[in-house]
């Protein structure tokens, strides 16, 4: 019989198959590996795993592995389109442009078939769309960011650069940022084991301390990559800058900005610097990362291993850092930060026996927990931009994660700085805080939208919203931005679900504790002390955060929320509202309260 004379390989390959068409694409791709590692030369083989992680949206790991069946076969029409479709997902549209060129130029040239015809005039029209895409991208709007966005070249590898564009940043009056207010307010950051100088226990709990120490790692990151030399086209330089950048980003993302033009082509050729020097792995799949860590720590020692893992992570991490808060793509950014926090996890349950020195920090506790922090708010901003991809049930359940695992384990040794301290204690406590109060939020929009006369669970999502956005404002320091945003004058002005901005997603806890309070009913008495809050914090905040992109963004907003509060407490001494008012109808778009108590 035909099946008899089938190899191991090819019966792996035909159960896949099999698979495949019950679209069991996580078996299916099991199967495709299984017979990887029996005909590791099979071109067909890594494009049919490919498909398997483009359905599991996996795309870094399908763009690895269709790049490998287009170097086993470059002839491979449909090894170049399942590569081109790969990188599109990933946020390559510059290397997806090129790659859905390659597979039509593969396709015969004379006599083709009916089904090569269609195959040239389905890659025909991906191609058209990339190109749309990345035009889009290029010179569309900018996002709302610390920078703004010019055209520019492509990008230069798929975990070290930032999806093909080029950066300049907005002008920030000399010693206006917010790491320079810092400084000048608390001096230099101390080391740790050294209390700052100066200053009360008290006046510790300060943001200042944060965006600090943060700036610390940034500058360090800089220095290292100001070294950087390129004679003849080859480039040489000093290693640590992308440890530095990535520590930084870590304490606190906000450190983030391009003080110059060349930032990021500077920044693209020292990763791939630091990837050679250290022999790590930024293209292959996560598998194969893996496999290869263990092979290299096993056979070569720790010396050996511990950098390669290191930049690879680091360097796959900030590529979702700069996608998120400099492109505003937050699905790419997921991605990338996603497969990051694969392989730390991966590394720290691996080795957990290991000694950190041995392993490398990377593996500890406290940076397990600030890159799921930054995991948590890319998906968040991904669940705003696109909720039907990203789920709120999959963002609750890593937010909750995350608070058990600040609530369960010891992360950082008490005699780190202040600063470090608080990056990851109660910022990720914060985060997680507030993330699920986004979602309690939007769960009480969907049912608005979808099953209006559900009203008892609206409210109760409302309510419980507005006590996470309240525990996550009374967790922070009252100092950070974080704790405010504008008090959005809409919910005095309607009651209909307000559509998601970039800056309705600015975190500001106490407006959102304030805004879900006052959708839930409940009343004055709840509400003004939180309004006071917000008040009162305003101007320790504007000392740091003043001339940040999002404070100035939000700025009006927050006259408004004084003026809102004057308004309300006037009406109270006047005898028409009371501290049991709360919202009770709508007439002519303004808000009229109702003394009832709640």
């Amino acid at each position: 019989m035909p099946g008899n004379t089938q190899t191991p390989a090819e019966k792996l390959k035909a159960e896949g198959n099999a698979l495949f068409v019950k679209k069991d694409y996580r078996a299916a791709h099991h199967k495709y590996s299984e017979a990887i590692k029996i005909d590791g030369n099979n071109a067909i083989l890594y494009a049919n795993r490919a498909a398997c992680s483009q359905f599991l949206r996996k795309y870094l790991d399908a763009t690895a592995d269709a790049k490998k069946a287009t170097t086993i076969d470059p002839t491979y029409a449909k090894g170049w389109a399942r590569l081109a479709a790969a990188e599109a997902l990933s946020g390559n549209e510059t290397h997806s442009i090129e790659s859905w060129k390659k597979a039509i130029g593969a396709l015969p040239a004379e006599n083709p078939s009916a089904a090569e015809l269609k195959q040239k005039e389905q890659y025909e029209s991906e191609l058209k769309t990339v190109e749309a895409k990345l035009h889009e991208l290029t010179v569309g709007p900018p996002p709302r960011s610390q920078t703004t966005r010019t055209p520019g070249s492509g990008s230069t590898s798929q975990a070290a650069s930032t999806a093909g564009a080029n950066y300049t940043p907005v002008s920030i009056p000399a010693g206006q940022a917010p790491w320079a207010r810092a400084v000048a307010q608390i001096g230099q950051p101390q080391a740790a084991y050294e209390p700052p100088r100066g200053w009360r226990e008290e006046n510790t709990n300060s943001s200042a301390w944060v965006i600090a120490g943060a700036y610390e790692d940034w500058k360090q990151g800089e220095e290292f990559m100001n070294k950087q030399k390129v004679e003849r086209g080859a480039v040489s330089g000093w290693k640590g800058a992308i440890t530095a950048f990535s520590n930084a980003v870590v304490r606190d993302e906000r450190v983030l900005h391009l003080p110059d033009s060349r930032w990021i082509d500077m920044y693209n050729r020292q990763v791939k610097l630091e990837a050679m020097q250290w022999g790590a792995l930024l293209d292959r799949s996560t598998e194969e990362i893996k496999a290869d860590a263990l092979k290299r720590q096993r056979l070569r020692g720790w010396d050996a291993s511990r950098g390669a893992i290191n930049i690879t992570i680091r360097a796959i991490m900030m590529r979702g850092v700069l996608e998120s808060i400099l492109t505003n793509r937050s699905e790419v950014a997921v991605q990338y930060i996603e497969r990051a926090l694969e392989l730390l996890r991966w590394g720290h349950e691996t080795w957990k026996d290991a000694h950190e020195l041995d392993k490398g920090m990377i593996f500890s506790d406290s940076f397990v927990r600030g890159m799921h922090t930054l995991y948590v708010e890319a998906y968040m901003k991904a669940c705003a931009a696109d909720p039907r991809k990203f789920k709120l049930e999959k963002l609750l359940k890593e937010a909750q994660d995350l608070l058990k695992h600040c609530d369960t384990i010891d992360a950082v040794t008490p005699v780190a700085d202040v600063g470090f301290q608080m990056s990851f204690t109660i910022y990720p406590r914060g985060t997680a805080l507030s993330v699920s109060g986004f979602y309690h939020s939007e769960m009480a929009r969907k049912l608005l939208a979808e099953t209006p006369t559900a009203v008892e669970a609206i409210l109760k999502h409302y309510h419980e919203a507005g006590d996470y956005y309240l525990s996550a404002a009374d967790t922070l320091p009252s100092d950070d931005e974080k704790c405010l945003r504008a008090f959005d004058s809409y919910i005095f002005f309607s009651s209909r679900p307000k559509p998601l901005t970039p800056t309705s997603l600015a975190p500001g806890f106490l407006n959102c504790a304030t805004e879900n309070y006052f959708l839930c009913g409940a009343g004055l008495r709840i509400i003004l002390p939180i309004m006071e809050k917000l008040r009162k914090a305003l101007p320790k905040a504007k000392k740091i955060w003043g001339q940040s992109a999002s404070f100035q963004v939000m700025s009006s907003g927050f006259d408004q929320s004084v003026k809102v509060e004057k308004d309300i407490r006037k009406k109270i001494a006047e005898g028409s509202l009371t501290l049991d008012s709360n919202r009770k109808c709508l007439k002519d778009g303004a808000v009229m309260f109702a003394a009832q108590s709640v």
